[in-house]
């Protein structure tokens, strides 16, 4: 299916995005600028049209605010769909006007646009991130075509364990365990010497007035 994009660049109707004046992703569709709400890259195992029951179906869902940059690449223009297919053509899909519930014909239209993901030629690597002693490891994709076409698909991830940082945390529970263990047994201590808690209430009240006078 790496055809895909060879047959497509031979096509004339061309176009290509273009940052709307809040700095929104856009793209003319028969002289009509709608605003892109996300980019919904797809591909296919296998050949055919495709919905989104199908198993053969792998969809990564881009919100448009996660791309830095507005992509260079020219694509095919995209035609406008209530039903979804999945047929390796570009469209927009999931339609709405902005700022009017009644959708006017005056009000700016947004939607979501489907890209074939085999149209961009993405390369994959990956991307990590810790979190305390789990590293996470997502799928990084960049297309060969524009490097503004970048992105981390958070969707998919593998996780894997620090041994290093899982051991310095194993040892810090265990000595929170000790302290917790020492405390009760100081705190047994005090009370068989300080039966009616005045020597407590001493304290509570002198840590009350270093507050109160800005002490630690």
């Amino acid at each position: 299916m790496s055809f895909i994009h060879a047959v497509e660049n031979t096509r004339n109707d061309k176009t290509q995005m273009f940052s709307g004046p809040n700095n929104e992703y856009m793209v003319m569709v028969k002289d009509e600028p709608i605003t892109v709400r996300a980019f919904v890259f797809y591909k296919q195992t296998h050949g055919g049209i495709l919905d989104d029951d199908n198993d053969d179906l792998t969809k990564i869902i881009l919100p448009a605010t996660v791309l830095k940059n507005c992509p260079n690449l020219k694509i095919p223009i995209p035609v406008i769909r209530r039903k979804i297919l999945y047929d390796n053509k570009f469209f927009f899909a999931d339609m709405f006007r902005l700022g009017n519930q009644r959708l006017s014909t005056g009000s700016t239209r947004t939607g979501n646009l489907y890209i074939p993901f085999l149209y961009c030629y993405f390369e994959e690597s990956s991307h990590e991130e810790k979190e305390g002693y789990i590293i996470k490891t997502y799928p990084k994709y960049s297309s060969k075509l524009d490097r503004n076409l970048t992105f981390v698909d958070r969707d998919t991830f593998m996780d894997r364990e620090d041994d290093v940082l899982k051991q310095e945390a194993i040892d810090y529970y265990i000595q929170i365990k000790e302290l917790q263990r020492e405390q009760i047994m100081l705190t047994e201590k005090l009370d068989k010497l300080d039966t009616l808690g005045r020597l407590q209430q001493e304290f509570a009240q002198m840590e009350q007035k270093l507050v109160q006078n800005g002490g630690d």
